[in-house]
């Protein structure tokens, strides 16, 4: 629903941007018990009351599926200036059902029925409701979002990431509405498999594999960086190499930019994804810094898989298949590997890279040592 994901008293304007950053105006959370009052009033606020959830409803959905109501705490004040929620289900398809029998909730399904998105009309045409969707999305990367909205909203619904289904089977309200979904697990799913075949055969420490661990890191960073749109972070760090021009004669990220494309991810995201991506490569952005949160964090974690262990096993893989000699790949440590920890833009990046740093130090200690004849081993 919109006011909420239904449609009542809620403008496509909301998608405009904070003047702020939300972390500034809003304390993002789970719902309290002591809250579900505050909430219903909130809901009566969004909705005519032919659509908005009932008093006992509410409570029953809080009490069961308290994990999936999520609010924005206006700081100053103290109180809910609006939330999203919804029950998560293993059915792909919405039903009038989901609002009023929380039964129905499995923490484990696979997709979320999203049942409300209501913003209060002081805190409108500020981006809090895009900023709602995109914390939630962020919690539950891993499920499926599904929704019902009023004809008018499509469009605003679509700049949020959701694609539009066509007329859903529900007619709550009296009211005709549209199925949406955001299908993040399975944009992340042909992403990785994309991947993994551009980079089929690949021995020299750039194939999938690294791909894989610039997105793991990247994803452990983002933990730490609530502020970070998790899926930008996702798909820049799965498709950093895609049209690295060590690998690839592209122009314009031609592999990248195809692949979004084809994934259906709107203009914006993919010019953001596309401006993080190519903020990571240590040769072409010497010295500077990513002008985005989200570019920092694929750039901390593309700088992490090429220092520690890993990084040493990636920098002699890179210099045996270019006919480089292992002293050659040594003086890499010296180029840019030992350079990287003081470079890290994140708290949680530095973090991570002081003990990969110091296992760069004790190897070449080691390496120093059996190349001058010194060691007893």
């Amino acid at each position: 629903m919109s006011g909420n994901g239904r449609g009542a008293g809620f403008q496509p304007a909301a998608g405009e941007a904070l003047p702020q950053e939300p972390e500034d105006l809003f304390l993002f959370r789970r719902i309290r018990e002591e809250e579900t009052e505050q909430a219903a009033e909130i809901e009566t606020i969004c909705f005519p009351p032919n659509e908005a959830c009932k008093r006992e409803h509410m409570i029953s959905r809080i009490a069961a599926a308290r994990d999936f109501f999520w609010v924005a705490e206006d700081r100053h004040k103290g109180k809910i200036a609006g939330f999203i929620n919804g029950i998560a289900t293993n059915e792909a398809a919405f039903r009038d059902e989901f609002f009023t029998d929380a039964s129905i909730h499995d923490p484990a399904g696979k997709n979320i029925m999203i049942l409300g998105l209501d913003v209060l009309p002081a805190y409108r045409g500020k981006g809090l409701a895009r900023e709602l969707v995109r914390r939630y999305r962020d919690r539950f990367l891993d499920r499926r979002l599904v929704l019902t909205c009023l004809e008018r909203l499509v469009p605003m619904y679509e700049k949020f990431g959701f694609r539009n289904l066509g007329l859903s089977a529900s007619l709550w309200g009296g009211e005709h509405w549209h199925e949406m979904d955001m299908n993040t697990p399975g944009i992340l799913k042909a992403a990785e498999e994309y991947i993994r075949q551009l980079f089929a055969g690949n021995a020299d420490g750039h194939g999938w594999d690294h791909s894989m661990r610039v997105y793991r890191n990247a994803m452990v960073i983002a933990e730490s960086e609530p502020a970070a749109d998790r899926m930008i972070v996702a798909l820049a760090a799965l498709l950093h190499d895609a049209d690295d021009y060590k690998l690839f004669e592209t122009e314009n990220n031609a592999n990248a930019r195809s692949l979004l494309a084809g994934l259906g991810i709107d203009p914006v995201a993919r010019d953001r994804i596309l401006a993080a991506v190519n903020a990571v490569s240590f040769s072409k952005n010497r010295g500077a810094r990513p002008d985005t949160l989200e570019g920092m964090i694929v750039q901390d974690a593309d700088r992490l898989d090429a220092i520690g262990a890993i990084g040493v096993a990636r920098t002699f893989a890179f210099g045996g298949g270019h006919g480089r000699s292992l002293e050659d790949s040594v003086d890499h440590f010296y180029e840019k590997l030992l350079l990287l920890k003081d470079l890290m833009n994140t708290r949680k990046g530095k973090e991570m890279a002081e003990s990969r740093h110091a296992f760069l130090e004790t190897f070449l200690c080691e390496w120093n040592a059996e190349m001058n004849g010194l060691t007893g081993k």
